[in-house]
């Protein structure tokens, strides 16, 4: 079966590949991933149907030939006979039921359907589609819709989120003037040890003052140090 399979993925891997760059490419343009200047405040809907319209494009060649078979209230029977006329009028008038009609779409090539499901989303103007600036893969904001990392795990239950906000977190501390100091009395402090390898109670004194100092930054990476006392008490022990 693996054999049949492969050479099934074989045969069909340009076109597969095609597929994908040209989704890609709707994706970027309709959500404006690309950096091409204009129509950036164009709403994601307006531009996919546009592209749908414009017969050129390869957006109306995956959109055609679909077939939509529509829902209606009618076919809702089965799902409430038991409820009464009166009970079902109330609770739709307290918005205490809603029934969702779904449409069934049908089309011989998934591609097709691909965007199908890319018409559903681009309708909602809070689901936009943007791109991780760590993975580079598309994802939509679980929450702010101005999130730039996407929350897929890696190899190691690792999201990207998290990847980001804790490299955001280190830069931000790298400019932090009390932790600057730390780093340059700790680099003066060793290179003094390593040269007097023989003054046990200079290491002694080195050691003591690492140990106050790493509690010092611990309470202010927690919030309960300010960062002016930290900073303070860089300069007065170092």
């Amino acid at each position: 079966m693996l054999d049949i399979m492969k050479r099934v993925f074989e045969d069909s891997s340009y076109e597969l590949i095609e597929i994908q760059e040209n989704f890609r490419k709707c994706v970027d343009q309709v959500y404006n991933l690309n950096g091409i200047k204009g129509l950036e405040e164009a709403s994601a809907n307006s531009k996919f149907i546009a592209n749908i319209i414009k017969h050129e494009s390869y957006v109306y060649r995956y959109s055609s030939k679909i077939e939509v078979f529509l829902d209606s209230y009618a076919s809702k029977d089965n799902d409430y006979h038991e409820e009464s006329y009166k009970s079902l009028v109330e609770k739709l008038e307290n918005d205490a039921l809603s029934i969702k009609k779904h449409n069934i779409y049908t089309n011989e090539k998934l591609s097709n359907i691909l965007y199908v499901v890319l018409e559903q989303i681009v309708q909602a103007p809070n689901l936009p589609i943007k791109q991780c600036q760590n993975c580079g893969k598309y994802f939509i904001p679980s929450s702010r819709q101005d999130e730039i990392y996407c929350e897929f795990p890696d190899e190691k239950g690792k999201t990207c989120k998290e990847k980001g906000a804790l490299e955001t977190y280190k830069k931000n501390l790298k400019n932090v003037p009390a932790l600057l100091e730390y780093r340059r009395s700790y680099q003066k402090k060793i290179m003094i040890v390593s040269r007097n390898k023989d003054n046990k109670q200079l290491k002694k004194d080195f050691d003591k003052w690492k140990k106050e100092a790493q509690a010092k930054i611990k309470l202010f990476k927690q919030g309960k140090l300010e960062e002016e006392k930290l900073y303070n008490w860089m300069l007065e022990n170092k």
